[in-house]
């Protein structure tokens, strides 16, 4: 929703006049535009618009000058909202990485956020512009200090590194807040099934991009034909979030939009699928090797995609039980995973040794320190 305020009926004619041609040249935004009575008032005017998704909360538009006549903007579902009144709830993000500022923006538009970042200048730049966002230090090794914040919030959006998550987890149950992450469901957190059911919250994972819209998809897809009588004999889901490819400007054509330690962590998983009706296992060792050219319905892509994890378990998830074939994958520019291949060989992306940059003055003695240990 998106007020618009003018001092004049011609000024504000002069504004709907644009909000119409670009209405017109967006369609699939399924915008529409009501003009309300222009009423030149001595003081700011004030509309209360109500958005067909948001029946009961009022969005606020002031005018400017010694008066206006304001314009509603209705975009389904999107736009940005300013509640009036009190926030619904209180919710703490964790993590203040790429990914966390637009979730804040978003989450922002209806209630109370707390960012909890160990680097608190990069929380106070996603917080800037929204008064009901705060933002605190905190180190989530901190036990003691993550309970007390978990226990003031309402919801925990956990933007941590994976291995964090069975720790949260553990914090809400024991302070009974339901907790989103956008990571796969690990073991760990598996295991703590009965144990969030117990205290009756929820645990909800794999609400990202990949994982998370590709299952959205997936599900759209499968039900449509099964609804239609048809049986999934094979399946195959691919995703990748790539830059433009004018922006793919380096030699491995990606540009990291999440946690970089996360990309390359990725790279060193094993892969399961199902393809003809045989189980195809593919070693950590082997992953980066074993990435195929995919062609699509144009030339302007050049792809390759890479098993991604354990297609497998998600055969009773997807209800395809019956199906040949099922696999899904990760999409790179073609030669991202031959040079992550090589880098991995000489040890630059080896979880096992930790280089201090502080003691090294050029990536030549970087790259020496992976095979000399003396020089680390």
């Amino acid at each position: 929703m998106i007020a618009v305020a003018a001092a004049s009926q011609s000024q504000l004619t002069a504004v709907t006049d644009q909000l119409n041609a670009l209405i017109a040249k967006m369609p699939i935004a399924k915008a529409s535009l009501k003009l309300l009575p222009f009423a030149p008032t001595a003081a700011p005017s004030v509309s209360h618009v109500k958005h067909a998704s948001q029946p009961t909360a009022p969005v606020a538009g002031t005018g400017t000058g010694s008066g206006g006549g304001v314009s509603g903007l209705g975009v389904g579902g999107g736009g940005r909202s300013f509640i009036a009144g009190k926030p619904e709830k209180h919710v703490l993000v964790l993590g203040s990485g790429f990914v966390a500022g637009p979730l804040v923006e978003y989450l922002a538009r209806r209630n109370a956020v707390t960012v909890a970042s160990a680097l608190i200048e990069e929380a106070k730049s996603i917080a800037d512009g929204h008064p009901n966002v705060r933002t605190v230090q905190l180190d989530a090794n901190d036990s003691n200090a993550v309970r007390e914040h978990v226990r003031r919030a309402d919801l925990v959006v956990s933007f941590l590194p994976a291995p964090y998550h069975v720790a949260i987890a553990n914090h809400c149950i024991a302070e009974k807040k339901h907790l989103v992450t956008a990571s796969y469901v690990s073991p760990g957190l598996k295991a703590l099934n009965d144990a969030a059911s117990g205290v009756g919250i929820t645990i909800l994972n794999e609400v990202g991009l990949d994982p998370g819209i590709d299952h959205m998809s997936a599900l759209k897809v499968i039900h449509e034909v099964q609804a239609a009588g048809g049986v999934v004999e094979s399946f195959e889901s691919v995703c990748g979030g790539l830059p433009a490819p004018e922006c793919a400007d380096n030699p491995l054509g990606y540009k990291f939009s999440w946690s970089p330690r996360g990309v390359l962590t990725a790279t060193q998983n094993s892969a399961k699928f199902l393809r003809d009706g045989k189980v195809v296992d593919i070693s950590a060792a082997d992953l980066l090797r074993s990435a195929q050219p995919i062609e699509l319905n144009t030339s302007a892509y050049n792809l390759e995609c890479l098993p991604n994890r354990d297609s497998l378990s998600y055969a009773t998830d997807y209800g395809l039980q019956s199906a040949k074939t099922l696999f899904r994958g990760t999409l790179r520019y073609r030669g991202f995973s031959s040079i992550v291949d090589q880098l991995k060989s000489i040890g630059l992306i080896s979880a096992d040794k930790w280089v201090n940059p502080n003691q090294h003055q050029s990536w030549v003695s970087v790259c020496a320190c992976c095979f000399v240990v003396d020089l680390c």
